[in-house]
């Protein structure tokens, strides 16, 4: 008969108790979970601080060795270019300079042949 009866008062009493008890029960977590949560956080960020004191160093090497290589390519790519385009001028400079000589030392040379030619010729026929 007491059971019965607590079983049909515990509910009603829980009911009415509930609303009041909750902020209390709410504090009283957050009391006790709030140092535990922070510890645990601070214990998570500790260990992701660390690891990444170890691995940040080798993703920038890593990452400048990459670089790197692409720098040296393009270094190499732009010296290219412009050593084509440099011994192309180069070429024509020397070439215009030995022709130019050449055409100097032979159109006199030429030129005196012809007109002895032309002489020889207009002497014969007068």
């Amino acid at each position: 008969m007491l059971e019965s009866l607590l079983a049909q008062a515990l509910p009603k009493m829980l009911e009415q108790e509930l609303p009041r008890l909750e902020p209390l029960i709410r504090r009283s977590i957050a009391e006790i979970a709030s140092p535990l949560i922070a510890e645990r956080l601070d214990q998570f960020i500790g260990e992701q601080t660390a690891a990444l004191h170890t691995t940040l160093p080798d993703m920038v090497r890593e990452q400048l060795g990459s670089i790197e290589g692409l720098i040296k390519e393009e270094i190499q790519l732009a010296a290219a270019k412009q050593t084509a385009g440099m011994v192309e001028a180069l070429v024509r400079a020397a070439a215009r300079e030995q022709i130019e000589q050449t055409v100097q030392q032979l159109v006199p040379d030429l030129a005196e042949a012809q007109i002895k030619a032309e002489l020889t010729r207009l002497t014969a026929a007068a």
